[in-house]
């Protein structure tokens, strides 16, 4: 087996155990319920129906699309794997983790060889808004890891001038918003450069059209927009500042994935299109209204295309290969142990939890957030995810038992209640 081979099994291998390590969190335990009229992610919300069949899951969104939002193809994904088991999500999730990087490696029209798959995984773990959030989570997994395989396979067809686009089309229109603008962009232009103007291509472009209205129209949008903003949402200088604070630490948090272009300007011009696709993402979310750093998890993927391009280009770079390989190798075994650590924590608070089953309400302390592993290591292990801004629980806990999470959490697991206890 050649080295770049071994190189790949070793990151996918790493990748399944964080799997097996990355609890159900947050969003999880609501889409383990049929969602209902009244939206599950809604303080008072009845969360009592678990997810039990296809029939469940189908009844379910069709509620969440007038209810909470559009994204029915991703939610489609995240109750049915809650629903089989979380396992088959690992290996499932694992496989995509492949997929993204050989489509990124097509794509860039390079070769599987170890400085391409170091560069990638480099550039995923060094660039990725919210790596644990977007690649291991289950709901956060389906939402934009799973969307950015479709999108990024929509893209690949097209430029291979391969059948099933019309099926994969709605799939990949019908993903999520701003990385669908991206792969709608591209692919445009890899029909007009090639002129491949078949029925098959215009069919799949207008059932993407079809998957990104239906998306982008749901009424659940609106309603979901109502709910965070009471008052009306208004476009606000504030707010555009806060976005733009925003757009700039995506761009740079990805800017080092530019180093190869400068050493292959040569490559710029055949990669324009994912440049501006990497440029397009953060920016489509200029105007929305909320803009969190994960909506741009596409936008270093686009980037990496053309980088891993301009580095395949390259022929000296073993110098500069093995540091990068050091460091990598360093931050994604420390990320393991710190995971590791993590779901021992976790499992002590089950233990907890099952010694209070039958208790009128069950208590459970704030999980402790480790802030020197938060300054190295950040969003891309689960103790980024206990701070104060994620409610210091990786369940979602609040010290209020009607809060949704705390429902969903209790009725999950059998509990009458259950709060997060507040240290007096």
């Amino acid at each position: 087996m050649s080295s770049a081979r071994i190189i790949f099994v070793g990151v996918l291998g790493w990748f399944f155990a964080r799997n097996l390590m990355t609890p159900l969190a947050f969003d999880d335990y609501c889409y383990a319920f049929v969602w209902t009229d009244a939206g599950n992610l809604v303080v008072g919300s009845p969360i009592d129906d678990r997810v039990d069949s296809i029939a469940d899951i189908i009844h379910s969104q069709w509620n969440h699309y007038f209810a909470w939002g559009g994204r029915t193809i991703a939610h489609s994904l995240v109750q049915f794997f809650i629903w089989i088991g979380k396992f088959y999500f690992d290996i499932v999730n694992t496989l995509m983790f492949a997929a993204l990087i050989f489509l990124i490696v097509r794509l860039a029209g390079a070769r599987l060889s170890t400085k391409n798959i170091l560069w990638i995984v480099f550039g995923l773990w060094a660039a990725t808004p919210q790596f644990m959030y977007g690649m291991l989570w289950l709901t956060g997994a389906c939402n934009y890891l799973w969307m950015s395989v479709l999108q990024l396979m929509f893209i690949f067809l097209i430029a291979q001038k391969i059948f099933l686009l019309i099926p994969l089309g709605l799939l990949a229109g019908w993903s999520n918003e701003a990385g669908a603008i991206a792969a709608l962009f591209v692919a445009l232009y890899f029909i007009v450069r090639q002129k491949n103007f078949s029925p098959s291509t215009v069919g799949g472009l207008l059932s993407f059209a079809i998957g990104f209205a239906l998306m982008i129209l749901a009424p659940g949008n609106f309603v979901r927009t109502a709910h965070l903003f009471p008052d009306d949402f208004r476009l606000t200088f504030e707010i555009l500042i806060e976005h733009a604070t925003t757009f700039l630490q995506i761009l740079s948090s990805e800017a080092i994935l530019l180093l190869p272009l400068a050493f292959a300007p040569s490559t710029v011009k055949k990669s324009a299109p994912f440049l501006i696709a990497a440029l397009l993402i953060p920016s489509a979310m200029m105007f929305s209204p909320v803009f969190k750093d994960y909506a741009g998890f596409a936008s270093p993927i686009y980037l990496l295309i053309a980088s891993t391009a301009a580095l395949d280009s390259l022929e000296r770079l073993s110098p500069v290969v093995r540091p990068i390989a050091v460091m990598l190798s360093a931050s994604m075994l420390f990320s393991l142990v710190a995971d590791y650590q993590f779901d021992r924590r976790l499992s002590d608070q089950f233990r907890l939890i099952a010694a209070q089953k039958n208790s009128e309400c069950v208590k459970v302390p704030p999980m402790e957030f480790d802030p020197t592993l938060e300054k190295f290591l950040g969003a891309r292990v689960l103790n980024h995810y206990v701070d104060a801004e994620f409610g210091s629980h990786i369940m979602g806990l609040s010290p209020e038992p009607n809060f949704y999470y705390n429902r969903a959490v209790a009725n999950y697991y059998g509990l009458q209640s259950i709060v997060l206890e507040v240290p007096r």
